[in-house]
């Protein structure tokens, strides 16, 4: 998502940010060797708010 605000100066970009994680959409961090979180889209509303997901997933190869 590109987001830049107006040169009017009334309308400004939303949050992509998970909340209370500090990671921003798109970002990944490491919780195990074989496990990581990362900050997902997860739609948007009507009234200029993206909605976001904190995914955990597994980075091991499947045997």
């Amino acid at each position: 998502l590109d987001c830049a605000p107006n040169t009017l100066g009334n309308l400004t970009c939303p949050s992509m940010e998970c909340s209370s994680t500090g990671m921003t959409m798109g970002n990944r961090s490491t919780v195990t060797s074989c496990q990581e979180n990362v900050c997902s889209y997860a739609g948007y509303t009507n009234n200029n708010t993206i909605l976001t997901t904190m995914i955990s997933q597994s980075t091991c190869p499947v045997s």
